[in-house]
């Protein structure tokens, strides 16, 4: 009935913490309980503190039960209390505060002094321009646009466009950058960044709406491709984690709605009481994290100063800390220690490929669930994760895939099929996930075995300018040797594709990319649709299951399209009959484009 009525300690705890409650020791002479939090040294995350619900009995001071908590839960001192020794305060929301830009200064300060992990910089390229934020004939009202002289320390910014909106350098308007810009032209998210790095000392600001001239292609494509040194070689990278749009700006965000919190007694570590308030912990989704743009920018930043919707957040190669409260454990949308366990990969030379791959791949993942303004920028916004991964590792990196993995990577999957794409918007080969729009998922179990045949004969990519090798393509072919079934099947609306060959019904599951194949009208099931079929994998425990390509033969009856995977024979007494007839067919030599 508490819970109903709206108790904000039952609702934080009563589905686990009344079970765990010994009652039978509650002496009769007792009349009431009370509710203390106890310090912990370390949470489940290192160096993170934590506590401990104690339920008592009173008088008797018999101990009912105990809960240690982390979510859905956290914990804050008020601000100058004994317990603000050991328990955050509440998260300081004033970003324009002279103590929120001190926060910044001693995190960058502490990790420039202290952190060697973070000041293993190589010797990069530096941007080609610069932000200039104080020059003498500039006044605080004006920033230049600027070739730097030498490799002072700078910026750089992290934000979401929210449109073409807005100034941006182009061969029409540098003249005028270099000139000046007053700050009120600008976007207020620029404003905010330029507010930060002069509150923390920082004279030159990297942007890449006003730092790139647009509209000239060669400068683009060189930009683009130097995109991971920019944000490495950055003292610090602004994340502007709240704002939708470049003229939001992100500091002054709308906070969100507070939840009910309850006070407590707290147990200090020395004896003394104290206070501290509960409340549900709230995780916000923040709105740079679903752009596509921004995982690169804030996996290859050394630090990134994150501004969110609730507080400011420090993290680098060594720690995380927030300005008054518990460091969010998801940060760039990945959790912080996906995040870590990539970037170490990458930025270690020497790490073993197959962690690489398998990290690559989780990444893929990630990023594919995240939105583009232009299809086209599918492969060109990695680009720099995947320089900077190649970098480590030295693998061939092949539109998204990578040439060392290459046969497992092609078993790749869309979490649905997406519209079919005019011809006219080439991104990538069809044998490529950034051919396809929307989020992509890899569904290859560990007991799968590649087919001891099946043989890479060649792979190639055009890039679309040379300087820029990551990035967008005009073409790519590849041959695969193996053994492969081209048959007429039968469709169905459970995704299943039947064929007979050699007195025997063979039924696979179809997985297909796009809406191509699938079902109009009732004219479509049955429809018999000529198909090849290039096993790649046997899965060694769901009865040597064969898994792998469907493709599609071109109209220059040379070239196949990938259509899909599948998975098959599904009945176990097939898979012999089907083994026998690859064998019968051959190997041969397949040309995907």
């Amino acid at each position: 009935m508490a819970y109903k009525a709206g108790c904000v300690l039952l609702q934080l705890f009563g589905p686990h913490l009344l079970p765990a409650l010994d009652f039978s020791a509650v002496k009769l002479s007792d009349k009431s309980v009370q509710v203390s939090v106890e310090y912990m040294s370390t949470g489940l995350l290192s160096k993170e503190p934590s506590c401990s619900l104690i339920i008592t009995s009173k008088p008797s001071k018999t101990k009912l039960g105990e809960d240690s908590f982390f979510n859905p839960t956290e914990t804050f001192a008020p601000q100058g209390s004994l317990a603000s020794k050991w328990i955050p305060t509440a998260p300081n929301s004033d970003f324009c505060s002279k103590p929120s830009l001190e926060f910044v200064q001693r995190c960058l300060s502490d990790c420039l002094e202290n952190h060697a992990r973070c000041n293993q910089t190589a010797n990069s390229r530096y941007p080609s321009r610069f932000l200039d934020l104080d020059s003498p004939s500039s006044g605080q009202d004006s920033v230049f646009l600027t070739t730097p002289k030498g490799r002072p320390p700078f910026a750089a910014l992290s934000y979401c466009w929210g449109g073409d909106i807005g100034f941006k350098t182009k061969e029409s308007t540098i003249a005028k950058a270099q000139a000046g810009l007053s700050l009120a032209e600008l976007p207020q998210t620029i404003q905010d960044a330029v507010f930060v790095c002069r509150g923390v000392g920082l004279h030159y600001l990297w942007v890449d709406r006003l730092c790139i001239v647009h509209d000239r292609e060669l400068d683009f494509a060189a930009e683009m491709n130097r995109m991971g040194d920019i944000y490495s070689q950055a003292r610090i990278t602004i994340v502007a984690g709240n704002s939708a749009t470049s003229e939001e700006g992100f500091l002054n965000p709308q906070l969100p709605h507070m939840p009910r919190s309850l006070q407590l007694p707290f147990n200090c570590p020395t004896g003394e009481g104290s206070k501290v308030v509960i409340s549900p912990r709230q995780q916000e989704i923040e709105v740079v994290n679903s752009r596509g743009w921004t995982l690169q920018e804030s996996l290859l930043s050394q630090r990134l100063v994150f501004y969110g919707s609730r507080q400011l957040e420090w993290t680098c190669r060594t720690v995380s800390k927030a300005d008054g409260a518990h460091p969010s454990p998801y940060l760039v949308g990945l959790s912080r220690h996906e995040s870590a366990h990539f970037s170490n990969s990458i930025w270690d030379a020497g790490e073993k490929h197959d962690l690489v791959w398998r990290m690559w791949i989780q990444l893929v993942k990630h990023y594919t669930q995240r939105n583009l303004s232009h299809l086209s920028d599918r492969l060109i916004a990695i680009s720099a994760l995947a320089k900077k991964a190649n970098e480590a590792f030295q693998d061939k990196y092949l539109a998204g895939l990578w040439r060392g993995d290459l046969l497992r990577q092609l078993q790749w999957r869309p979490q649905r099929p997406w519209i079919v794409q005019p011809d006219e918007i080439y991104i990538a080969p069809s044998w490529s996930w950034a051919s396809l729009e929307g989020e992509i998922g890899w569904y290859v179990p560990k007991s799968s075995e590649i087919e001891g045949e099946i043989k890479i004969i060649s792979c190639k990519v055009v890039p679309v300018s040379p300087v820029a090798p990551y990035g967008a393509l005009s073409g790519g072919d590849l041959i695969i040797r193996g053994r492969a079934i081209s048959g007429h099947f039968g469709l169905d609306n459970n995704w299943s594709m039947r064929t007979m060959m050699f007195g025997t019904l063979f039924e696979f599951k179809f997985y297909p990319d796009t809406d191509e194949f699938l079902f109009k009208g009732l004219d479509d099931v049955n429809k018999a649709i000529c198909f090849t079929l290039l096993p790649i994998s046997k899965d060694e425990n769901w009865n040597r299951t064969y898994r792998g390509l469907v493709l599609q033969e071109n109209q220059d009856k040379e070239t196949y399209r990938r259509i899909g995977v599948f998975i098959g024979p599904l009945w176990k007494d097939d898979e012999t009959v089907f083994r026998d007839i690859l064998y019968l067919r051959g190997l041969s030599d397949i040309t995907i484009v």
